[in-house]
């Protein structure tokens, strides 16, 4: 017979101290913390894109071609790796 561990998590509600407890089994704790790692992920990934495209934006202003050029790679870089 398969043992099932359970493991009692205690979330906060609100800011007072009042607590909600929920007993999760591997499975579920396995699949909230894939879904906490994949939204990080993805406004890492998110914010990296919008801060390069913000700084290649700049650099076109600024008529630096060397900076545009090394930023724009980077930006490919970054778009080759998640697609």
């Amino acid at each position: 017979m398969k043992k099932t561990y359970k493991k009692k998590y205690t979330l906060v509600k609100n800011r007072s101290k009042k607590y909600i407890s929920y007993n999760l089994s591997q499975e579920e704790k396995f699949a909230i913390e894939l879904c906490a790692q994949l939204l990080l992920d993805e406004l890492s990934y998110r914010f990296n894109v919008k801060r390069l495209q913000e700084s290649i934006d700049l650099a076109t202003d600024a008529k630096d071609e060397q900076r545009f050029n090394e930023l724009s790679r980077k930006y490919n870089d970054l778009i080759q790796i998640n697609t």
